[in-house]
């Protein structure tokens, strides 16, 4: 049974990729991601950092480009769907609908429909938080706000899951996309009870889900 107060913080591999110096570990690259935030700000609406030099040589120059590389992926998928950046929170908001989600897939010919979420799937505790479905993107990686229905569909949808997940997040594509529902689908297996929950990716960790916990 998924717990209802959810620490799903998954165990991750320290052979991946490193990041930056002493930043193998989740724990070490959320305060990377932390303490660079001071020097990221917003440019016509597209994130730039400016690191100073003292900090810089500590991460060193070829950790410092990939990082500029991850930014990057923040700011082509912000630019190409036409999001504003909130200046206060540094983040971008893509909002959609589960039946906007579901009428585009039936478009590209996913068909098969489930049954929306029971009080008795949501849970008891949050039977009126069938939760909200969103992206908001980060100059690091994204978060991915999934609904109780978008849960349910990406557990017992097949194919079709992985296309939730390309339709929802733009440039994600197929294989992070994959990944990503393939975390979800195993966390819940064996488990009926589906909750609003939110997935968080950074741009080039080595797997694909870096965080997930309830909304």
């Amino acid at each position: 049974m998924v717990a209802i107060v959810l620490t799903m913080m998954l165990l991750l591999s320290s052979s991946g990729a490193v990041f930056a110096k002493g930043t193998d570990t989740q724990q070490d690259y959320d305060s990377l991601i932390k303490s660079l935030d001071q020097y990221v700000k917003v440019v016509d609406n597209q994130f730039e950092i400016d690191i100073p030099k003292k900090v810089a040589k500590k991460i060193g120059p070829e950790q410092l480009d990939l990082i500029k590389q991850r930014m990057a992926e923040s700011n082509l998928a912000i630019k190409s769907n036409n999001l504003t950046i909130d200046l206060t929170t540094k983040k971008a908001e893509l909002l959609i609908s589960d039946q906007q989600i579901m009428a585009t897939l039936a478009s590209q010919g996913y068909t098969q429909a489930i049954d929306p979420p029971t009080s008795t799937d949501i849970g008891p505790m949050l039977i009126t938080n069938g939760g909200v479905t969103k992206v908001v993107f980060f100059w690091g990686g994204f978060d991915l706000y999934l609904s109780s229905y978008m849960v349910k569909y990406i557990c017992v949808g097949g194919i079709a899951a992985v296309a939730v997940l390309v339709t929802l997040v733009p440039g994600i594509g197929w294989t992070l996309a994959g990944g990503i529902a393939g975390a979800i689908a195993a966390e819940w297996a064996g488990d009926q009870t589906y909750y609003a929950i939110v997935v968080r990716h950074y741009w080039g960790w080595p797997t694909p889900v870096s965080a997930m916990w309830l909304q």
